[in-house]
C-alpha cells in the first residue's frame, strides 16, 4: 500500500483435493454493512464463488436490484438454479454465512438459520482450480468488506452442526 494507491487484490482458495461438487460445506464470517448490501446496476457484491469447470459453479452474492442475498448454482451447460432470501436478516455487523450441498440439495444458512434450500440444483461436474472470496473472479463484483474464519468441509454439515458452530462462536 502506497499513500493514495492500493495494489489490486485477488483472494483465492485452491479447490483441488478440497472441494467436490458432490458434497461439501463452505462457511465464513462476513462483516455486512450498506456497502455489502448495495444495489447497483450490473454489480453483484459477491461473498464467494466456486467456479465450475465451465461456468459459474456455486455463487453466493447480493442481488444488484433487490434487497436479497442470492444463492446460485450452474451446471456445465450454464443452466442455473437460483433462490434468494431477504437481506433484512443481516443488519450491520458480523454474520455467519454457510452453504452446504449434497446429492439433491444445496442450502444457505445465515447465523445458524436455514434461509434458502434448492432441491435438485443444477451443479457442475467439477470445480475450476481456484475459488474466489469477496469477488466473482478477482476482477469485479467485489463485496468490499472484511472476512474471517473460513471453514471448508468435504462433507455437507447438518443443520444441527451448522447451528451449533454459529452458537459456539468458534
Amino acid at each position: 500500500f502506497i499513500n493514495g494507491t492500493r495494489s489490486p487484490e485477488r483472494l483465492t482458495i485452491p479447490t483441488a483435493g478440497v472441494l467436490s461438487p458432490q458434497e461439501g460445506t463452505w462457511g465464513l464470517w462476513v462483516y455486512v454493512d450498506s456497502m455489502a448490501r448495495r444495489q447497483v446496476a450490473n454489480q453483484w457484491p459477491t461473498i464467494f464463488r466456486i467456479p465450475g469447470v465451465s461456468g459459474a459453479g456455486i455463487w453466493l452474492c447480493h442481488d444488484n436490484d433487490t434487497a436479497t442475498w442470492g444463492l446460485r448454482t450452474y451446471n456445465d451447460a450454464g443452466a442455473p438454479s437460483i433462490a434468494d432470501c431477504s437481506d433484512s436478516c443481516t443488519p450491520d455487523g458480523w454474520h455467519h454465512f454457510v452453504v452446504a450441498w449434497k446429492s439433491g440439495e444445496i442450502a444457505l444458512f445465515i447465523d445458524g438459520v436455514r434461509r434458502i434450500t434448492i432441491t435438485n440444483p443444477n451443479m457442475p461436474s467439477g470445480f475450476a482450480a481456484n475459488a474466489y472470496i469477496g469477488s466473482y473472479a478477482g476482477t469485479g463484483d467485489f463485496l468490499n468488506t472484511v472476512f474471517d474464519e473460513l471453514r471448508i468441509d468435504k462433507i455437507a454439515r447438518t443443520d444441527e452442526e451448522i447451528a451449533a458452530a454459529y452458537a459456539s462462536n468458534q
